[in-house]
């Protein structure tokens, strides 16, 4: 039987997605479904890629996904290189031909203004670097291949040279509660008040690709299209207009709540709950009166 593979990330939440979503489309084609790891390599490196590369070249799969990552993006493209194979990156959506087995690969492009489809028709495996966030977890049957790094004659080019902190604050994937703002706020100061509602939530600040064109928020908050797909139980938008290409980013959430001024604002065409005011006078409100509960 043909095998579709997902990379693992051990403790990282993308390859739980890519294993719900791995197990649709291995159902929908007549595939294996395999989880594959490379043991005892903190950080991808040559010797990895090429212990990939020759199982690949074993047991041709037909599919390998990989998260977006910051591993994920430094392992997919070195090994596709070395396959000559084709690599879609950034992933937000995979469907596939069940009758051919051909892998539609769909990604932002143009800056996130449309979503293209892309197809590698004439190469295997087909390879996908796929975004945190975009799908649902679920329990799913696999077999879990474990391959070692091979001490080969290719010399070992990659090097971890330092970890960084991540900011705590720009952590959005794990968050149950998420608090946006978008031009609306007025000001980068302004952003004070969903900081507030946050922490008495204890959720996560998000920001529109607006805000973060425009230098208020880091683009470690950007929600949506060009920035990142988020899953919480409630997401807040607080003067987000709600283009389609936000929209993309927050359609998984449970609960999508609005408020803005504007009772025109796209948001509120896919909001479950929307509230037509001032979010400086409604914010405030809310929170004092989640402290008294």
């Amino acid at each position: 039987m043909k095998e579709l593979w997902v990379f693992n990330e051990p403790g990282h939440p993308v390859v739980s997605e890519l294993l719900a979503k791995g197990r649709a489309l291995a159902d929908q084609a007549g595939l294996k479904l395999c989880l594959v790891s490379v043991d005892g390599s903190e950080f991808p490196s040559d010797h990895g890629v090429e212990a990939l590369r020759q199982l690949v070249n074993e047991r041709e799969p037909e599919i390998f996904l990989f998260g977006a990552t910051a591993a994920g993006k430094t392992l997919a493209p070195a090994l596709a290189a070395r396959l000559g194979t084709g690599l879609t990156a950034d992933c937000t959506a995979l469907e596939i031909e069940p009758a051919t087995g051909i892998l539609d690969m769909i990604r932002p492009a143009y800056g996130g203004q449309v979503l293209a489809t892309v197809r590698c028709e004439k190469h295997r495996p087909q390879m996908a670097t796929v975004r945190p966030g975009v799908f649902q977890s679920a329990p799913a049957d696999f077999e879990t291949i474990t391959v070692h790094p091979l001490d080969s004659r290719i010399p070992q080019r990659m090097e971890k040279l330092q970890a960084l902190e991540k900011p705590e604050d720009s952590d959005l994937h794990g968050a149950s509660w998420i608090i946006t703002g978008g031009r609306g706020m007025g000001a980068p100061e302004n952003f004070q008040c969903l900081e507030e509602l946050a922490a008495v939530l204890g959720g996560a600040v998000g920001a529109s690709k607006a805000v973060v064109d425009i230098g208020w928020k880091r683009v470690e908050h950007q929600i949506g299209l060009s920035g990142k797909n988020v899953a919480p139980v409630v997401y807040i938008a607080c003067g987000v207009s709600g283009a389609i290409q936000h929209w993309e980013g927050i359609k998984n959430a449970d609960i999508i709540v609005a408020i803005n001024s504007d009772p025109a604002a796209p948001i509120f065409d896919y909001a479950d709950y929307g509230l037509v005011g001032d979010l400086f006078e409604v914010v405030p409100e809310l929170i004092r009166q989640l402290k008294q509960r």
